[in-house]
């Protein structure tokens, strides 16, 4: 399994669309029919509380067809690690699958060793043939939260539990199921927890392939949790005490699903499930996302780091959530999901009045200076994605080149059509057409560049972005009539290079009154 990439402080993506199957079958513990087609695997998942309230281990049951899907004997996998997370297949506890003729033994490979975001997995082959149903059952500690890096492993947010299911999870792979029905165990936990992931909250049905589960963002326990009234299918929750007021940021992420619905239109308002966990230790602000998938995770420990404040997790939010729209482009390349996502995490916050001025410039120039300041400034994308994940300094730096690259091609839209076409309306075209099924590439991009503005930009965009041979300068006011640029000197860690490169700043004098608005 390939994970979507991102770097240390709030990225990647693997969500997974939720579709309910209402048809004749069992009643969940919550009293809602779910479906069974008895070609579904089941499963089951119970938080288990230490002495001190507080979640240590999860027990996981199973159960799905005995027949595969290619004759082959069953096959189940695990994740050995997923990026930051370690150990994921070796911390299995009591496994035991069994079959309508007893205990299935099992035999044991693991995948060579990958970088990046590649995961390696542990794959356990049934050494007879299966029948009938299979069941399977497990226990997994906890993973410790790690301070960086995308929050994968399930980690223990107050009473509560959150992660992602790669995290946790052991899974057929070669299974003829084709809908996954998830329930949840909450016996242990306090009352009126809820159990949650990407595709819905309690007992629901995830469709795909039992491999969609890897892919879901997991929260457990007894939340704050806040859910709009269609048409909005927004809902969000939180597990822990974080160092801001809960329902006023998860109020903001409500307004900032709003405010990306409504720019970029495609999309209308889907179903989104926002998740923060505030874990137990000091932790960076991190989180991840579903790139067009219907989700994300925030992780923030229980006081702010040096630099963090409410605004700052303001920001992670609206950047995690933008990536539902931006979404994905073939073959990936982040500097159009990340770069993309970066500048309209700078200018939409304040042209619909979520964020100031000061807001909306922080967080852009934070990735301005880190790429500046980075070796990697001139660098290909293909050299920079072939970089290890380890290696967040280089892995930054399509971040801040391709919001800069946008800012400057919104200005050369903008100008060309004098103020009526800009990057809104150029990308809304190639947003429907991969909407529709036919997917978006980087030739389909060249093609509206090469519409829009000739060959010059096509030329101008592999340079700039691609290439990284020339180095881009957007215009002052290209990220919005509140902020200007200035042209700034940084001093490279080792205090003897310095670094000449640009930032934006709220205007003081002269500024729109539009930028005064709360």
């Amino acid at each position: 399994m390939k994970l979507m990439g991102t770097a240390c402080n709030r990225r990647l993506g693997m969500i997974c669309q939720f579709a309910a199957l209402f048809v004749c079958g069992v009643v969940s513990s919550s009293g809602q029919n779910i479906s069974q087609t008895g070609n579904e695997l089941i499963l089951k998942v119970k938080p288990v509380l230490g002495s001190d309230g507080t979640v240590t281990m999860l027990e996981v049951r199973e159960e799905f067809p005995g027949a595969t899907r290619d004759g082959a004997p069953l096959s189940l996998k695990a994740a050995l690690s997923a990026i930051t997370v370690q150990h994921i297949a070796d911390s299995l506890i009591d496994l035991e699958v069994k079959d309508a003729h007893g205990i299935v033994p099992l035999e044991t490979s693991d995948d060579p060793p990958v970088t990046g975001y590649d995961s390696a997995f542990r794959h356990l082959r049934a050494k007879r043939p299966t029948s009938s149903r299979v069941s399977v059952s497990y226990r997994i500690p906890i993973t410790p939260a790690p301070k960086h890096g995308p929050p994968l492993g399930m980690a223990a947010a107050g009473k509560g539990v959150a992660g992602c299911g790669i995290g946790f999870l052991l899974l057929p792979e070669n299974t003829a199921s084709n809908v996954t029905r998830m329930m949840w165990d909450l016996s242990s936990m306090p009352a009126g927890s809820v159990g949650v992931v990407t595709s819905g909250r309690g007992d629901i049905n995830v469709n795909g392939p039992p491999s969609e589960m890897f892919k879901q963002w997991v929260l457990a326990g007894p939340a704050l949790s806040v859910n709009f009234d269609r048409p909005s299918g927004f809902h969000a929750y939180l597990v822990g005490t974080p160092p801001f007021e809960g329902r006023q940021m998860l109020e903001f992420g409500d307004r900032s699903y709003s405010a990306l619905g409504a720019w970029f239109r495609y999309l209308g308002l889907p179903d989104y499930n926002l998740l923060v966990r505030a874990i137990n230790i000091p932790s960076f602000g991190t989180g991840t996302a579903g790139e067009g998938r219907g989700g994300s995770l925030i992780n923030v420990g229980p006081a702010y780091w040096p630099g963090q404040d409410g605004a700052y997790f303001r920001s992670a939010i609206f950047h995690e959530m933008t990536h539902q729209w931006v979404g994905l482009i073939q073959g990936r390349a982040s500097w159009f999901e990340e770069g993309l996502t970066v500048y309209m995490t700078a200018t939409l916050p304040c042209e619909a009045h979520l964020s100031t001025p000061e807001e909306c410039a922080h967080d852009l120039n934070r990735n301005l200076r880190n790429y500046y300041a980075s070796e990697a400034k001139k660098w290909s994308q293909k050299r920079i994605d072939n970089t290890p994940f380890s290696d967040e300094a280089a892995r930054e730096v399509p971040y801040a080149r391709g919001a800069l690259y946008f800012a400057n091609l919104n200005s050369q839209l903008l100008a060309k059509s004098k103020g009526t076409r800009g990057l809104k309306e150029a990308l809304y075209p190639l947003f429907v057409v991969r909407r529709d099924g036919k997917g978006l590439s980087q030739d389909d991009f060249e093609e509206m560049l090469r519409r829009e503005l000739g060959q010059k930009a096509v030329a101008e965009f592999r340079a700039t972005t691609i290439e990284g041979t020339e180095e881009i300068v957007p215009p002052s006011g290209a990220f919005g009539p509140c902020l200007a640029r200035v042209t700034v000197t940084s001093v490279l860690k080792d205090g003897h290079v310095a670094v000449k490169g640009y930032e934006w700043r709220p205007i003081v004098d002269g500024a729109p009154a539009s930028c005064k608005e709360p």
